[in-house]
Formats: structure tokens, C-alpha cells, sequence
């Protein structure tokens, strides 16, 4: 994993700090919000876990700072859109990645192939590709911008959501969803 550089040097982004709530101080480590830059140009906002997140997985960050498993309703919202790149459990307080190149995503898809559209998913924290969006029925989708995976997954895995495409390089550039109107 890459190294902060910027503007607070030797922060840990793969610590966590267990939480009982959503106070800014909390555990006296840094106020929601924070960014820090990575000397590879990644970069990561440090929120307050909503719920528990999936390694890989996309979550919405709303204007507390609090992260939830990105959904349809989410992205509609105009949440913040980023990555987890750690497991993080229910109530913790953890650095975000939301902007950058070299971070891994995960995907309910079976194309291996790179630079594709990626939408929304039926199941909360995954993405998918145009050809698995399906009939869906009341289900609805939403088209990622500035998402774009550039390798192919590095495992596959079959549940109830389909066959999940694990750690999956992708390049974070603003992620952002189509105007509504």
C-alpha cells in the first residue's frame, strides 16, 4: 500500500479505530473529513462506518461522513463515491480510498475484459457491467462516472448476488453519477 504524504505525514491507512459513535474526535485520532495524499497520487477521506463494509467494496459517504455499502438510492443521492481497501466493522472509524490509480474494487460480472462502464448493482457495495444489468424488474441502476476498471480481476467467487469479481484494479477520478436532469 502506498504512503501518505500529505498534509498529515506517517498515518496508517489501514488502521482502524473501534467506535461507539459518530463524534468527530472520537479516539482522538482525526477529525471526519480529513484527506490525506498518497505519494502515488491516491486519495482518502477518513469516515465513520455506518454499517460493516467488504474489503473491495464501493460505499456512499453522506454529508456526516458517514459510510454506507454504495446503492442505487446512494449514488441518486449525490453521496460521495470511494473504495474500501480494508475490512471494516460496524462503528469503526477508517481512511477511505475516494480518488486514484493502483486500488482494488469489486464487481458482480463475469467479463474479465478492462475499461468498461460500470453501474450500480442489486446488491449493495458491488458494481456491475452494462451486460449484467438484466431485467431487473423494479430493480434500478445507475451509471458510475470516472470508475474504470484496468485489470481484471484477481479471484471470482460465486453467492447469492452472482459471481463476484474480487480485486479488480480500478482508477478513481472524481466518481460521480450521470445528471438526472
Amino acid at each position: 500500500m502506498a504512503k501518505n504524504t500529505f498534509p498529515l505525514l506517517g498515518v496508517d491507512l489501514t488502521a482502524v479505530v473501534t467506535g461507539t459513535g459518530t463524534s468527530f474526535d472520537q479516539g482522538n485520532e482525526h477529525l471526519l473529513g480529513t484527506r490525506v495524499f498518497t505519494d502515488d497520487g491516491q486519495e482518502y477521506v477518513y469516515c465513520h462506518a455506518a454499517e460493516a463494509l467488504t474489503q473491495y467494496y464501493w460505499v456512499g459517504v453522506d454529508e456526516n461522513w458517514e459510510a454506507s455499502l454504495l446503492t442505487d438510492a446512494i449514488a441518486q443521492d449525490g453521496w460521495m463515491i470511494g473504495v474500501t481497501q480494508i475490512l471494516v466493522a460496524n462503528n469503526e472509524f477508517f481512511w477511505l480510498a475516494v480518488r486514484g490509480a493502483n486500488l482494488l474494487g469489486s464487481a458482480v460480472y463475469e467479463a474479465s475484459g478492462v475499461d468498461v462502464q460500470l453501474f450500480t448493482s442489486a446488491t449493495a457495495g458491488l458494481t456491475q457491467t452494462v451486460s449484467d444489468l438484466g431485467t431487473g424488474g423494479s430493480v434500478t441502476y445507475t451509471k458510475l462516472n470516472g470508475i474504470v476498471n484496468v485489470a481484471a480481476p484477481t479471484s471470482k467467487t460465486t453467492n447469492t448476488a452472482g459471481t463476484v469479481s474480487v480485486g479488480f484494479e480500478v482508477l478513481l477520478t472524481f466518481p460521480n453519477i450521470d445528471s438526472l436532469g
